[in-house]
């Protein structure tokens, strides 16, 4: 399974299902669809940091990291640029959890 790569926890995993057909050259009507799917994965990987319960987050296979804390208010706060500035504005959200998303996408041929 693919998502093994990405977890040990299987519990963290959403599965695609089934390929959808709507592309098989055998569907009705017989012959090419000009289309096919393809399998695509998304991360969120999730990290302890040195911050007041923070965690550093990354929903771009680990490209980019947000930072979340809590301040001395236990007001929950965020980071986008690696803990330098933070905001409460744009954070309202608890704990992240690591997760995996695997779903099918339908690519149009030209």
């Amino acid at each position: 399974m693919v998502a093994i790569r990405y977890t040990d926890n299987m519990d963290q995993v959403t599965p695609a299902g089934d390929r959808p057909h709507d592309c098989d050259w055998f569907k009705s009507p017989i012959g090419s669809k000009e289309c096919e799917y393809s399998r695509e994965i998304s991360t969120v990987q999730v990290h302890p940091n040195q911050w007041v319960e923070g965690q550093s987050i990354s929903y771009d296979e680990g490209k980019t990291w947000t930072q979340t804390a809590k301040n001395k208010n236990g007001d929950r706060i965020i980071s986008y640029d690696g803990g330098t500035t933070w905001s409460t504005d744009n954070y309202y959200g608890g704990p992240v959890k690591p997760s995996v998303s695997v779903r099918w996408e339908k690519k149009e041929w030209q």
